[in-house]
């Protein structure tokens, strides 16, 4: 069967300077376990896309830059296991041979199907595994226990599963395996997951040649697959040098770009589409190359959305110059500011992204912070408390008047509505204040002793309110989200608090 060849005329050449001399053509079948033919199954090399014809036969050009051929795994079908846990849906490109089958075995489709993003494991040391599997794996365990078994739920991480500590990828792919998170966990690749230094001539090369290490762990980098009426794409957004640690942009080549666009072209407008990677679009100091491609693809659906990790905070950013408007979910981290302590560096506590479908529909979407309830959704605060005071040093708000109160309620957007009630009497609405949270600023540099800039950062979710009620025996947030969640917090966090206790709490 002739290949769906959307690609150019230089699909064949290759970028990554790693030869293997197989035939140039790739070809198989994609068959159900009871031998009948798996048709419409979309089949590629990371480069070009094909789908399978009506024998569940598929073949196609192979760009010589291929590591893996590998498909897209099919709603009505079951996610493939591996010995170590893992999903395993590729095989990997061999000398000598061209012809690679696969397998499947059906399921119903999923009407409602649950997606838990987990940013930045980034492991340094073996204790910090030992933490995500004590913490992050357990509280997983305990969510899926505990929450609607009508949804099935997946999970996803968003990059930088280790910080440049390669040797340990095995102990998190034992940690990020089904039996241990409860879940089936798809991946995908951060910019510390990259090895680097690299000797190849060119960046595209020693970019490719970088990620090897990881995509023998972890399977491709750029691939899709379906559950319900979602299509789930993850992609390698990190453009590397592979010279250092800090050697990369956020952005995406001409031929991911292109690769997309043919497995898109299989997937119908009425679906949802989610596209996950490890650099946020927008943020202070980086900006994606082909963004704007980016969006544009998937604009052509009635659903999209994205989701990051990278920047160890909560963030959204709305990309409105598109209809419909598509949300950018920015969704914190699993080790929270590098495992230090128990909270990003915007105060969100360590945590993760739930998203709730219903067929192709968003229906629910919150922050779950580890080892809270759903409900923990803020922190508030008397504004001029003073943390960590030691003669004249100390860390506090930029509001600090004797009846100031702040929220920082960390996963809120636009569709928020936030009032404040005095003594059980609604007294009206806080303004928006960007500031850090001080008192997990003053938890980094005093208990943690860390130096970096990046954990006093100023961020937009804190709320700002003076009492009117000077005498009010109690001060409460009532923060309601767009799915008509309320949530409410009347507990002060002072000084005399540290993060161990909020940890415990649960």
């Amino acid at each position: 069967m002739a290949s769906v060849l959307l690609a150019s005329c230089e699909k064949n050449k290759p970028i990554s300077g790693i030869d293997i001399n197989t035939d140039t053509t790739l070809s198989g079948a994609v068959m159900w376990d009871d031998g009948t033919p798996a048709a419409g199954v979309t089949v590629t090399d990371g480069y070009t896309c094909t789908q399978t014809d009506a024998s569940g036969k598929y073949s196609l050009d192979r760009n010589l830059s291929a590591y893996y051929v590998y498909y897209s795994i099919p709603s009505d079908a079951k996610v493939n296991m591996g010995s170590n846990g893992l999903p395993v849906f590729y095989q990997r490109i061999t000398n000598g041979k061209s012809v690679y089958d696969f397998t499947l075995t059906r399921q119903s489709v999923e009407k409602k199907v649950r997606i838990l993003g987990l940013g930045d494991p980034q492991v340094s040391k073996a204790a910090q595994v030992k933490r995500f599997n004590t913490e992050t794996a357990v509280d997983i365990t305990r969510f899926v226990k505990e929450h609607d078994s009508a949804y099935s739920t997946y999970a996803i991480t968003l990059g930088d599963i280790v910080s440049n500590t390669w040797d340990l990828f095995p102990d998190m792919v034992q940690a990020l395996a089904a039996s241990n998170m409860s879940v089936t966990v798809f991946n995908t690749i951060g910019n510390h997951d990259h090895e680097f230094p690299q000797s190849a001539a060119t960046q595209e090369k020693r970019d490719l040649a970088a990620q090897r290490r990881y995509e023998t762990y972890f399977g491709p980098v750029n691939y899709s697959f379906n559950r319900g009426d979602l299509h789930i794409v993850s992609l390698d957004d990190i453009m590397h040098e592979a010279t250092g640690s800090s050697d990369y942009v956020v952005g995406l080549y001409d031929w991911q770009i292109e690769w997309l666009r043919q497995d898109l072209s299989y997937v119908p407008k009425d679906k949802c589409v989610i596209v996950c990677y490890h650099g946020p679009l927008k943020t202070a100091d980086v900006g994606m190359k082909n963004r704007d491609a980016l969006v544009k693809l998937l604009s052509e659906y009635k659903t999209a959305l994205m989701m990051a990790g990278h920047t160890h905070n909560v963030r959204y950013y709305l990309n409105t110059d598109v209809n419909p408007v598509i949300h950018e979910y920015v969704v914190g981290t699993t080790c929270g500011a590098w495992w230090h302590g128990t909270t990003c560096t915007d105060g969100a506590p360590n945590g993760y992204g739930v998203f709730e479908f219903d067929g192709p529909e968003l229906v629910n979407q919150f922050y779950k912070s580890t080892h809270f309830p759903d409900d923990y959704q803020m922190r508030l605060y008397h504004a001029q408390e003073v943390f960590y005071q030691s003669g004249t040093t100390g860390y506090d708000f930029k509001k600090k008047g004797s009846y100031d109160v702040v929220a920082n309620i960390w996963n809120i957007d636009p569709d928020w509505k936030v009032e404040v009630y005095e003594d059980g009497v609604y007294s009206g609405k806080p303004k928006l204040l960007t500031d850090r949270d001080a008192w997990t600023t003053a938890h980094f540099y005093n208990a943690e002793k860390v130096t970096a800039t990046s954990y006093g950062n100023s961020y937009a979710h804190h709320h700002f309110y003076t009492l009117k009620n000077k005498n009010a025996a109690e001060v409460k947030f009532v923060a309601t989200d767009k799915w008509g969640h309320v949530y409410e917090q009347n507990i002060f966090t002072t000084d005399k608090d540290r993060s161990d206790k909020y940890y415990n709490n649960y």
